[in-house]
């Protein structure tokens, strides 16, 4: 089935780049991101948290919002990037 989307600049560069990074099309890293959502989203309806370890070994759990928009795939480098920040290493990080 083929559909049609809006996505705003940033959400495009991030799949233009994602498509780039990884030699796939746009419509296969979009589809990819929709089946990561997918079992992420029935992790968490499980009761279950998603936890990302840095190169130190300290653990950000990540807490996807209930109404995540397309727009959200903009902020994609927050959670790409390593984390940088030091503190507690339970963080919570939210997208939403």
């Amino acid at each position: 089935m083929k559909v049609t989307i809006t996505l705003s600049e940033e959400a495009l560069e991030a799949v233009q780049d994602l498509a780039e990074e990884r030699d796939l099309n746009m419509g296969e890293v979009i589809r990819q991101a929709i089946t990561t959502e997918a079992y992420f989203d029935d992790l968490q309806r499980q009761g279950k948290r998603i936890l990302v370890e840095d190169e130190a070994g300290r653990q950000r759990e990540i807490i996807f919002s209930q109404a995540i928009t397309l727009g959200s795939v903009a902020r994609l480098d927050e959670v790409r990037r390593p984390a940088t920040s030091v503190g507690n290493p339970a963080e919570t990080m939210t997208r939403s």
